[in-house]
């Protein structure tokens, strides 16, 4: 995978990525550019090994745990999403380039669908109205059957 020029919109986010970062005593490193490109181009959630893989072809020298220090800093200070889509490894989106929606995982092919947050809206009123429990706002993984698998049988 090749990086591409990141769009203006990107570079703003990027801006708000260093300048958070600099609030917290930490530099803006290649290997920390290297991760959030990445993630920005992806058009699918990737792992942390995915990450490592794909940067490993571009920087050779990045180690694994740049990786996962790198990931984990950046979901900790808001700027990515982790979720796990069903087999046990946890993937990363980058939150600031997306609107808040939920995953629907196949059992069957592991492929993932995102569908928006308007969906659940109606069942987070219900729960409010017969508990008074209010849900927050961070996305639900559904699992299921696919209609490309379900077509299969």
């Amino acid at each position: 995978m090749s990086l591409q020029k990141l769009p203006s919109s990107t570079k703003k986010i990027e801006q708000q990525l260093t300048d958070t970062l600099r609030r917290f005593g930490l530099k803006w490193t290649r290997p920390r550019r290297l991760v959030f490109e990445l993630l920005v181009q992806a058009d699918h959630h990737l792992s942390a090994e995915e990450i490592y893989e794909a940067l490993a072809k571009i920087e050779p020298s990045t180690a694994i745990s740049t990786v996962y220090r790198t990931v984990r800093l950046l979901e900790d200070l808001g700027f990515l999403a982790g979720v796990d889509l069903g087999d046990g490894m946890r993937r990363y989106e980058w939150v600031h380039c997306r609107t808040l929606h939920h995953h629907l995982v196949c059992t069957e092919c592991l492929g993932v669908e995102e569908v928006s947050a308007e969906v659940l809206l109606e069942l987070r009123e219900i729960i409010f109205q017969e508990s008074g429990f209010c849900l927050d706002e961070r996305e639900v993984t559904f699992t299921g059957i696919c209609n490309k698998c379900r077509n299969k049988e």
